[in-house]
Formats: C-alpha cells, sequence, structure tokens
C-alpha cells in the first residue's frame, strides 16, 4: 500500500472515529437533558431505583397503585435491615409488570420479588399512555425491554412521546431549578408514596356467589409469562392481594367490583400453589392486617399512613419469618449500605411533610405532629376563635386565649389576630388570613422554612373540612 492509499484510509478511520463519538456524545447528552426535563415533583415518576448500583436491593416490590401507596422500604430498612425499593406505579397493569421485572431481573437478579394480583381482574395491557410513562420513563432509555414493552403495547404512529421522552417534558424548561440538575431525586422515599388523608369506610357483607373467576386473556397469558421468568432465573416470587377495608361514597371500589376482585384473589391461591409461589391474600384474609376502617385508608382501598405502616411492618415480619437470613440478609451496619442510613434520617422529614400535606382530619394531623414530627424541630402555630399557641419541638412557647397577640418565636414575628375568622401573620407576611375553623402554621427547622398552613373546619352539613395553603413551598 502506497503512502497515498495509507493515507485514504487513514481519513476514513478518523472520519468515522469522529462520527462514533459524535454519535456518544448526542446521546450520552440526550439521555442527560431527558432526566434533566423530567418532572421530579411527580411522585410517580420519582423512582430512582436505576440510578443505583446493579444488586443493591434484594427485595422489589412491584403491582399497581395500592403497593405504590402501601409499602415503605425505608421502615423495612430501620426495623428488618432489608435492603428493599418500591418499583410500583399507578395502575401498573400485568404486562408492564412483565417487561419491568425482566429488566429488574436481569440486571440485579434480586433475591425476592413481591408482587401484588389486585389489577389481575383487568382485560387490558395498557390503561392509558399516562400510566405506562410511569413505567417506561424509570427504565434505562436503552433498554431492549423497555423497546420491547413499548412495541408491544403501543402502535407505530404513537411511539413517538416513549422513543423520545423529552416531547414530552420539553415545555419544563421554565420551570426547572437546581436540583434537576443534580443525579437522583430530593424526596427519594424508595417508590413509596405516603398520604395522610382518612376517609371512614363501611364493611363489605356481601360474599361471592361463584367460588373464584379464572383470568382473562391477557392477564393470563402475562402472569404466565411471569412465572416462567421466575423460575428460568431462580427468582424467588411472592404474590399478594392487598386488602380493601370497605365501601363509602369517595370509595375507589364498590360491591360488584370487590366481590370480582374475591373470586379472582381465590384463582391465584389456586395458581399460586399450583406452580409453587406463594400468595398473601390480604383481601381474604382482613384479620392479618385488622385495619382500622375508620383511620386506615384513603378510600377503602388504598392504604394511608397509617394503614401503610402496619401493611409495611407485616410484610417486613413476614419475610424475615419466611426467608433465610443468608438469601435476605439483615444489611444495617454493611459500610455499602450506609446510604440507607442517611436516606431514613430525610425520609421521616418527607413522610411527615407528606402526611401533612395531605391530612384531612384535625385529630389526625394533631396525632401526626406529636407521632411524626418527634425529634424534628418544628414551630407550630395553633389558632382558632377561642385559643392560640406555640409550640417548638413539642415544648409550648406560648398559650393564650381569644384576644390578639404579637410575638416573636423561631426568628419570626408572628401576628395573630382570632376571631370567626383567623389571620395570622409571619414577619408581616399573611400566612393564614381570614380561615374560619382552627389552623395550623408548620414550620421546619425551628422556623426557617415554612411547610405547611392548614385549616380545619365544618361545613354547612356538619361534615370535617380542610384546606391547605402553602404546602408546596416546604
Amino acid at each position: 500500500m502506497d503512502s497515498k492509499d495509507s493515507n485514504s484510509v487513514k481519513h476514513i478511520l478518523f472520519a468515522l472515529i469522529r462520527t462514533a463519538l459524535f454519535i456518544a456524545l448526542a446521546a450520552l447528552i440526550f439521555v442527560l437533558l431527558s432526566h434533566v426535563m423530567k418532572n421530579k415533583d411527580d411522585e410517580e415518576l420519582t423512582g430512582a431505583y436505576f440510578d443505583y448500583p446493579k444488586g443493591t436491593f434484594d427485595v422489589v416490590f412491584l403491582g399497581p397503585s395500592v403497593m405504590h401507596y402501601g409499602v415503605y422500604p425505608l421502615e423495612l430498612w430501620e426495623n428488618y435491615g432489608i435492603a428493599s425499593y418500591n418499583m410500583s406505579s399507578a395502575n401498573q397493569t400485568v404486562p408492564e409488570t412483565y417487561y419491568l421485572m425482566k429488566e429488574i431481573i436481569e440486571r440485579d437478579h434480586p433475591k425476592l420479588i413481591v408482587y401484588d394480583t389486585t389489577i389481575f381482574k383487568e382485560d387490558f395491557k395498557i390503561q392509558n399512555y399516562a400510566n405506562l410513562h410511569f413505567v417506561a420513563d424509570r427504565m434505562p432509555y436503552f433498554s431492549e425491554n423497555r423497546k420491547a414493552m413499548i412495541e408491544d403495547m403501543i402502535p407505530e404512529e404513537d411511539r413517538e412521546e416513549f422513543e423520545i421522552p423529552m416531547t414530552l417534558y420539553h415545555q419544563r424548561w421554565k420551570n426547572l431549578k437546581a436540583e434537576d440538575f443534580r443525579k437522583g431525586y430530593t424526596e427519594d422515599t424508595f417508590g413509596a408514596k405516603i398520604i395522610g388523608e382518612s376517609n371512614p369506610v363501611e364493611l363489605v357483607s356481601e360474599t361471592p356467589t361463584d367460588p373464584f373467576t379464572e383470568l382473562n386473556d391477557v392477564p393470563s397469558t402475562y402472569v404466565g409469562m411471569i412465572m416462567d421468568l421466575c423460575k428460568e432465573t431462580g427468582t424467588n416470587l411472592l404474590f399478594t392481594t392487598f386488602p380493601i377495608a370497605g365501601t363509602s361514597d369517595n370509595a375507589s371500589i364498590h360491591t360488584e367490583e370487590y366481590q370480582t376482585s374475591v373470586r379472582t384473589a381465590l384463582f391465584v391461591d389456586i395458581i399460586a400453589q399450583f406452580h409453587g409461589f406463594s400468595h398473601i391474600n390480604f383481601l381474604c384474609h382482613p384479620e392479618y392486617l385488622s385495619l382500622d376502617t375508620q383511620r386506615d385508608t384513603r378510600d377503602g382501598h388504598h392504604l394511608n399512613v397509617l394503614g401503610g405502616e402496619k401493611m409495611t411492618a407485616f410484610l417486613g415480619a413476614y419475610i424475615r419469618n419466611n426467608y433465610d437470613a443468608e438469601l435476605i440478609p439483615d444489611r444495617r451496619g454493611e459500610q455499602s449500605y450506609a446510604f440507607m442510613d442517611k436516606a431514613l434520617g430525610k425520609y421521616k422529614e418527607v413522610k411527615l411533610r407528606r402526611s401533612l400535606i395531605t391530612c384531612n382530619r384535625q385529630a389526625l394531623y394533631e396525632e401526626f405532629l406529636a407521632r411524626l414530627g418527634a425529634g424534628q424541630d418544628l414551630l407550630v402555630v395553633k389558632a382558632s376563635a377561642s385559643e392560640v399557641s406555640i409550640s417548638r419541638g413539642g415544648e409550648v412557647l406560648y398559650a393564650g386565649g381569644a384576644e390578639p397577640v404579637t410575638i416573636s418565636a423561631g426568628g419570626k414575628q408572628f401576628e395573630i389576630t382570632p376571631g370567626e375568622t383567623t389571620s395570622v401573620k409571619a414577619d408581616g407576611a399573611v400566612v393564614s388570613q381570614n380561615r374560619a375553623g382552627t389552623q395550623f402554621i408548620v414550620y421546619k427547622d425551628g422556623g426557617k422554612k415554612l411547610s405547611d398552613s392548614v385549616c380545619f373546619g365544618v361545613n354547612e352539613s356538619g361534615a370535617e373540612i380542610s384546606s391547605h395553603m402553602f404546602n408546596e413551598d416546604y
């Protein structure tokens, strides 16, 4: 080869290398921008599971929203030393779970997957594109399983928002914050969704006339694929069917659907036993949790923080009592898991905040402040037509009657004017204005940052109502 040919080959090689580098750099920028533009405020999209090193979590929870609301991994860590992550999401269908589970097993091979079957009664691959984003946008962008899921479930003409997710989020540029450019999420609850809302429900007394209901075509096919996947990979699989505490006017489930759910759960009992898997049927065995129908659920179906604590404690004890410690070890004290201890401290603040800003009943609100807020430096102003009080860290700084008062606490000067409608100012700024009922203004860090401003009262029919004002400023 003469020098002219040699130079020509080198030129081509350099051109190819430059092109490859350009493509790789463009792909990297695209993936990074997609993460930056993603809405971190959407709890459904805050799963940072794939940001952690491979093999970090021994237990993974999958399934629909009942699992999302009901299992708190950092409490499993604190009380049982179980390293786990909750990868459930709203209306996560059986096909969506299959592809997500396949990705998790291939990447991490967790020791145990806990999968809730509540969605098994439905016969569709996808409920809507928004819910599919909750799964697809968590998975690694170049994942073959993500690609296969999109091709399986989305018509070709609708795939752009999944194949190029930045097209969905690009309008967020005006709302970007500093934390959008950081890796991970500022409020990572390890996948748990925590709420304080509580609505009383009535127990369902009707029992199904048929003993069980076989699965429809879509769930039957993909449940079979899930069980085959776990058998082939040697992955322990634990089915759960979450409880339905009762029904009410604002419940998400009613009597007919309840009966279908029971029949489906009974069929899961059969297929789980036949294939050698375990199934905790909370639906047919409410005594497992003994939920308080007046306090423990948001709507009779989704657990609130009180019910979630019970479910998490039950599952933690079950895992410890039924799986060998060598398989699922107690990781507390291991240096490589020190990040979970750090996350636990932040989690307790987040748990309190989310419980407060979604709470709709005054008695529970005060319970959350006392129990979940214990050990946190909270400054709490309570004001109504008949009383005013200010406390910090549980210590009462001021207690008075219905007269207007100006008082300094936590580095702020409060002007409180109680009456039929009460107003509160902090350093001249209105934090609660002309609101009837009992008001709470809560600050974290001893008064440095406003967490919540809420008023509890009653409507014309005598029912308790609540109104939160500034919780987005936490």
